[in-house]
């Protein structure tokens, strides 16, 4: 009991201290919250509206565009923790303008001439596009997030190998009635409908082996320690996003080409030069629209099916 009083100062002290640290932290978690901007549109929401817009632009995919935007968002916001901070609860008032510049520079840039370049253009198109430079105080995390939106919302391969077939087949039916005359009562009442059947006919040599044999994948990037290299700040240039696939390219070149070709053309066996690498056998899927309309057995065909 005789405890010399220098030995219990380090308590005491110890003991004093304990509420004095609790009621600082209240002040300095305030001024915190005072140093954060607003929740404001972030650089996820801007890169997934353009993507999605020039997306649901191509004709087949008109409809995709609230699904596209999902599914960019759901990757984006994985890949860049700072947007869903941003948009909800508000990040630092420092880092925050830097933010908003970049937003309205992908906004800028999204209302542009050919726009829609980085999202739907050639794979050298798509591989030439860099983020605003606007967006270079954030440069790395933003590229990785403006990539992200593009593999996020480019056409897969089966649903691009479906896009041809369904796109050969909307042209075939339609032209029954506007250039051949085919009766519209005489199709309505065919089973199954024209299009389901020029579709099944597509279905064996030409979608589903498009399927298998991963004819419009997007292959991606450089092989790993190139891709590195390419990433950091010494490499100068971004990673290549998608290698070229050739026949990818040539199913791009293909639909364009049949938006144009004549009527009297679809049924003779041949199709556009431009399609010649869009199939594995161009030969098959020429034929095979060509069975579907010559199948029907139409007096209004006769011409076009050299009957």
């Amino acid at each position: 009991m005789n405890t010399p009083a220098r030995r219990l100062l380090p308590f005491a002290l110890a003991a004093l201290s304990l509420p004095l640290a609790a009621s600082c932290k209240e002040p300095l978690g305030e001024l915190d919250d005072a140093l954060k901007a607003d929740p404001q549109r972030s650089p996820c929401q801007a890169y997934c509206g353009w993507a999605s817009s020039c997306n649901a632009q191509t004709p087949g995919r008109e409809g995709e565009g609230e699904a596209l935007t999902a599914r960019c968002l759901e990757a984006t916001r994985a890949q860049n923790g700072s947007c869903a901070e941003m948009e909800s609860e508000g990040i630092s008032a420092a880092t925050s303008e830097l933010y908003a510049s970049c937003v309205r520079a992908i906004d800028a840039e999204a209302a542009g001439a050919d726009a829609c370049l980085p999202f739907t253009g050639s794979a050298l198109e798509v591989n030439a596009a860099t983020p605003p430079a606007d967006c270079a105080a954030v440069a790395y995390e933003d590229r990785d997030t403006f990539n992200v939106a593009r593999v996020a919302t480019a056409e897969a391969n089966d649903a691009l190998c479906a896009r041809v077939s369904e796109t050969l087949c909307a042209r075939a039916t339609s032209c029954l009635v506007s250039e051949f005359g085919v009766p519209e009562e005489a199709l309505a009442a065919l089973t199954p409908a024209p299009l389901d059947r020029c579709l099944g006919a597509l279905e064996g040599g030409v979608t589903s082996s498009c399927v298998m044999d991963e004819l419009y994948a997007l292959d991606g990037g450089l092989p790993e320690g190139e891709a590195d290299a390419a990433a950091s700040p010494e490499g100068g240039a971004p990673p290549v996003l998608f290698s070229v696939n050739p026949n990818r390219e040539a199913a791009r070149a293909c639909l364009a080409a049949l938006a144009a070709l004549p009527c009297a053309d679809l049924f003779s066996g041949a199709l556009p030069p431009e399609c010649a690498g869009a199939f594995s056998d161009p030969a098959a899927a020429g034929g095979a629209l060509r069975g579907f309309g010559c199948g029907l057995e139409r007096p209004e065909l006769e011409a076009a099916c050299g009957a």
